[in-house]
């Protein structure tokens, strides 16, 4: 009988827990001494997956370290993915690569003994440019091996599958908005992730984004012999930036405008034919958001009017916020305090995710997990070089645990999968 999304099979209903026999990496979980086997408790088969991720923890500290010496940018992780999917064959996942046509994404799954629902855990490994693994994705791509080996460890005694998707791009180029598109996660219950900072934080909410680029087309002229001939692109760069700087004082304090240029002109004896920049807007309210973006359009709108130019924009990517399901989030504070780290909850993330798309689609959850020192900078050569210390690591594994925990407690609960579910298609209708 198929699995449908949010309801148990009718054989499993009434409960799974008396279901939970069988094999666990080549032992049997839950023998008597009769020969007869009974039921394992979630308990019991999280402590199993607990010792099976500190067993493997000396290989997921090396990958760690491999993927921070190695960093590649978004779309280009060419040899992080592979690390990750040989670990998991050898771990005898099943691995489906290239995914939704990214050559760096990739689905490794699992199966139990029956079918069950399916969990979704989330693995990042691209790095920033320059920066290097200065938002610790390094920390994600290990911990998430480590969570899903350590499922798997039980699998074999529980009803259902895991599925661990590895995502690029996630710094740039929203790599999971490209899987949503391809439907890559439709066929999974929920999904789960954590991420590195500073400390433990089961967040409220987190920024939605627009990403817009402006490029300004002028003409060209000697800068010195005959300048009034052209028309300066860069001008119309430089302008937008002036008036987005006066916009910032007039905007909502969580707000959040940033921008780079892009292409600035290739001489200075050249009057700049052609120049462009980008621009990041971020705001907790959607509808804020498209505001701000219009208000932003409008900067760049004027700078090519006052500087003679003409104008060209494109919207890069536009990414919602989060949608957080309180119903997960119980069941991952109640493994964080079992596993001692109290949360600091209701938290506001000023960072914005290419989850958010995916929350739009399955039930989802992610939380941070302390692995940086307080007052660490994000996204700095300082996070990047804290990113393999023996605190980073400790933390690694904490989030690991948390997750395979998790992952647990959806596999033995047909009515916690039927409540997640119930809160999604609430808050999505």
């Amino acid at each position: 009988m198929p699995f449908e999304r949010g309801r148990a099979p009718q054989s499993l209903q009434g409960g799974w827990e008396r279901h939970l026999t069988g094999s666990c990496h080549g032992h049997r979980l839950g023998r008597t001494g009769q020969g007869t086997e009974r039921s394992v408790t979630p308990q019991a088969l999280k402590a199993e997956a607990a010792r099976a991720i500190d067993a493997v923890s000396p290989d997921l500290i090396d990958l760690s370290r491999a993927l921070h010496a190695d960093p590649e940018r978004s779309g280009q992780e060419h040899r992080a993915s592979a690390r990750l999917i040989a670990s998991l064959r050898a771990h005898g996942f099943e691995v489906e690569t290239p995914l939704a046509g990214l050559p760096t994404a990739f689905v490794a799954k699992v199966r139990g003994r029956r079918p069950g629902p399916a969990i979704g855990l989330v693995a990042e490994y691209d790095a920033l440019p320059e920066v290097g693994h200065g938002c610790a994705h390094n920390l994600i791509a290990a911990g998430h091996l480590g969570a899903a080996v350590g499922v798997k460890e039980v699998l074999g005694a529980l009803p259902g599958e895991l599925w661990l998707f590895g995502t690029p791009s996630e710094e740039d180029g929203a790599g999971k908005v490209e899987l949503v598109k391809a439907s890559a996660f439709s066929s999974v219950d929920a999904c789960l992730m954590f991420h590195p900072y500073t400390e433990t934080i089961l967040l409220r909410r987190d920024l939605a984004l627009s990403e817009m680029e402006f490029t300004f087309f002028g003409r060209s002229a000697h800068s010195a012999v005959d300048p009034w001939r052209g028309r300066n692109a860069l001008d119309g760069v430089l302008l937008t930036h002036a008036a987005v700087n006066s916009l910032r004082q007039y905007v909502k304090p969580e707000a959040r405008i940033h921008g780079i240029v892009t292409h600035g002109g290739d001489s200075t004896n050249v009057v700049c034919e052609r120049a462009a920049t980008r621009f990041v807007i971020r705001a907790f309210d959607e509808a804020y958001l498209r505001e701000l973006h219009q208000r932003v359009l409008d900067c760049a709108r004027g700078a090519a009017l006052a500087s003679g130019t003409r104008l060209e924009a494109l919207e890069r990517e536009r990414l919602p916020g989060t949608r957080f399901n309180r119903a997960l989030e119980d069941v991952v504070r109640g493994n964080l305090l079992a596993l001692g780290t109290p949360p600091r909850e209701n938290a506001s993330c000023y960072g914005s995710t290419d989850f958010g798309a995916l929350s739009r689609c399955v039930p989802a959850s992610w939380f941070f997990v302390g692995t940086h020192p307080e007052g660490t900078p994000w996204h700095s050569a300082e996070a990047a070089g804290l990113s393999v210390s023996e605190r980073a690591h400790q933390g690694m594994l904490l989030g690991a645990k948390a997750i395979a925990w998790t992952a647990i407690d959806l596999l033995t609960s047909p009515e916690l999968v039927a409540a997640v579910n119930a809160e999604f298609r609430q808050a999505s209708s």
